[in-house]
């Protein structure tokens, strides 16, 4: 007669309990992957957001008395905005590809659709200035 331990039979309490706890344990550790992703895509967006701002002062707030200053001042500007830009889609497609793998691992499912719109609408409005800063600088 065979143990009911040694032959699989899932009527073990203790074995009950240890798989509830590494299933936990297992949640615990995709919650805390999660919660890392946001933060990172929080870092990603705060940095994209320091890059347009510093964008936007440059070419509208700074002036300068040569041409060739204002052009440099104004062409830093520029790259300063889009490098935000390209920031803020880098952080989204990062984000959206963790969450995707932590869906595939995991029994739960997410919808980051705020994060879609926050990324979209901090893409127009950088977009936006940029197209302001342009056009009262030339025109």
């Amino acid at each position: 007669m065979q143990n009911s331990s040694t032959n699989g039979n899932s009527s073990n309490p203790e074995k009950n309990y240890g798989d509830k706890l590494a299933e936990e344990r297992t949640d615990l550790a995709s919650l805390r992957t999660l919660m890392a992703a946001e933060r990172t895509f929080s870092s990603w967006i705060r940095t994209g957001l320091a890059g347009v701002g510093g964008g936007l002062a440059i070419t509208n707030l700074l002036s300068f008395e040569t041409p060739w200053h204002r052009l440099t001042a104004f062409l830093i500007g520029i790259l300063l905005i889009f490098w935000g830009v390209a920031i803020f889609i880098y952080a989204s497609v990062s984000y959206f590809y963790s969450v995707k793998r932590l869906d595939r691992t995991t029994n739960w499912k997410s919808h980051p659709v705020r994060l879609e719109f926050l990324c979209g609408l901090l893409i127009i409005l950088s977009l936006m200035a940029l197209v302001i800063s342009v056009h009262k600088t030339f025109f």
